[in-house]
C-alpha cells in the first residue's frame, strides 16, 4: 500500500500495561489509539479507535500477515493494487496485508473496529494445538479466502454481530482468557464459510473511480452555498451522470 502525503511521522508505543500494548499517533488530519493483545503466539488483537483521515500500522508489524478485520462503526478503507476496498458498520474483511508499509484510509474520519491479525509464518499451524476439536488451520484459511492476494469481504449479519459484538465490552479481569476463546470461535466460523460469499466486487472501486469521486468532492466545496446537479456535477468532468452515481456508490 502506498504512502500518503498526510502521515508526517510513525505510530509509537506509548504505554504497555496488563499485556496491553497502546500506540497513538496524531497529525493535522486527526489521531488514532490502537490497543493491541496478545492472544496466542503469532496472533493477536487490535482494536483502532480513529478519527484521523489516514494513518499506517506501527513499524514492528512483520509482513505477511492474514487480517480479518471488523467495522463496529464509520467507514475504513484500505488499498489493493488498483482497487479500494471500503468497510461500513457491521462489515467483515479478509486480506493479506504488508504489515508496517500498509496504510489505512478513514474516509468519514471516522472508524471503531478490531483485527484479529495472524503472523503465517509465527502462528501455530493448526488450532487444535491449543483446543481440542478445534481442526483450524491459518495457513489453510489464508489459501481459502485470499487466493493469489485476493480478498473477501462479508455484508454485516447476525452471526457476525454475535461473534464480534461481544468482543468490545470484556471485564478487564476475564479479557486474556475471553480473548483466547473469541478467536478460536471466530477462526472456527470461517472455516465453514465459502469464499463464494465474498460481496467483493460490490465492495470495491477502482483507483480511477475514486480519483473521479475525489475530484469532484474538492469541486463541491469550492461551490458552497450553490444548489448543484448531478448533470452540472458530471459535466466539468465530462463523465456521464451514471458513471459519477457509480463513484459514489462505491
Amino acid at each position: 500500500m502506498k504512502k500518503n502525503c498526510e502521515i508526517a511521522e510513525e505510530i509509537r508505543p506509548c504505554q504497555t500495561t496488563g499485556g496491553r500494548q497502546l500506540y497513538h499517533f496524531r497529525n493535522k488530519t486527526g489521531q488514532v489509539q490502537i490497543a493491541e493483545y496478545n492472544v496466542f503466539p503469532g496472533i493477536w488483537l487490535t482494536f483502532k479507535d480513529a478519527h484521523i483521515r489516514s494513518f499506517e500500522y506501527p513499524t514492528n508489524y512483520p509482513e505477511n500477515l492474514l487480517e480479518i478485520t471488523h467495522c463496529r462503526e464509520g467507514r475504513l478503507e484500505y488499498e489493493a493494487g488498483e482497487r479500494f476496498f471500503y468497510l461500513g458498520k457491521g462489515d467483515l474483511s479478509i486480506h493479506r496485508s504488508e504489515g508496517s508499509r500498509a496504510t489505512l484510509h478513514c474516509p468519514t474520519r471516522c472508524y471503531h473496529g478490531l483485527s484479529l491479525i495472524i503472523d503465517l509464518e509465527a502462528a501455530p499451524y493448526c488450532a487444535s494445538c491449543l483446543l481440542a476439536d478445534v481442526e483450524v488451520k491459518p495457513q489453510v484459511l489464508a489459501d481459502k479466502f485470499c487466493p493469489e492476494g485476493g480478498h473477501f469481504i462479508m455484508r454485516s449479519t447476525p452471526q457476525l454481530g454475535h461473534i464480534f459484538s461481544e468482543l468490545y465490552s470484556v471485564p478487564s479481569h476475564i479479557r486474556r482468557g475471553y480473548f483466547k476463546v473469541k478467536a478460536l470461535e471466530l477462526l472456527l466460523f470461517l472455516a465453514g464459510v465459502e469464499p463464494a460469499a465474498s460481496q467483493e466486487k460490490r465492495q470495491a472501486c477502482t483507483r480511477a473511480q475514486l480519483s473521479l469521486a475525489r475530484e469532484v468532492l474538492a469541486y463541491v466545496r469550492e461551490h458552497k452555498g450553490e444548489r448543484l446537479t448531478t448533470r452540472q456535477l458530471a459535466a466539468p468532468f465530462q463523465v456521464s451522470e451514471d458513471q459519477l452515481r457509480r463513484c459514489f456508490t462505491g
